[in-house]
């Protein structure tokens, strides 16, 4: 497995919960002011995208439990995780990531799409179509 050292630089995450969010069925876990801290990570072997800090006191994690509808807006340099499901009930969550326009993708990530400013072609630079 890849490990590194990673800095995430500043972003931003929309997580909203589609229905009840909690512990038993997933709810978010994040631990406050990591984002600034430097860990070793490995490479997620089920998504090309994920990693997981090593040897990481999760004492200090916090569980964001919010009702269906609600939002947890957050730098996503900080450490956070979605937890598996363990209830009979459903689990369902829209994320929305806000990247700057220096972000480098390595890979076959998809592009981000440029909504706004000078260099907005909604779409059309990216994928061949505009919205």
């Amino acid at each position: 497995m890849l490990i590194s050292r990673l800095k995430i630089h500043i972003r931003a995450l929309a997580w909203i919960a589609i229905n009840d969010a909690s512990r038993e069925n997933g709810t978010m876990e994040m631990i406050s002011n990591s984002e600034d801290w430097e860990l070793e990570y490995i490479q997620s072997v089920s998504s090309n995208h994920h990693l997981y800090a090593i040897n990481v006191d999760e004492s200090i994690k916090e569980n964001v439990e919010v009702e269906a509808g609600g939002l947890v807006f957050f730098n996503y340099g900080i450490l956070h995780c979605t937890r598996a499901n363990t209830s009979n009930h459903a689990q369902a969550r829209l994320a929305y990531h806000f990247l700057s326009q220096d972000t480098k993708h390595k890979g076959s990530k998809p592009k981000p799409v440029i909504v706004s400013g000078n260099n907005c072609s909604y779409g059309l630079r990216e994928y061949g179509e505009s919205y």
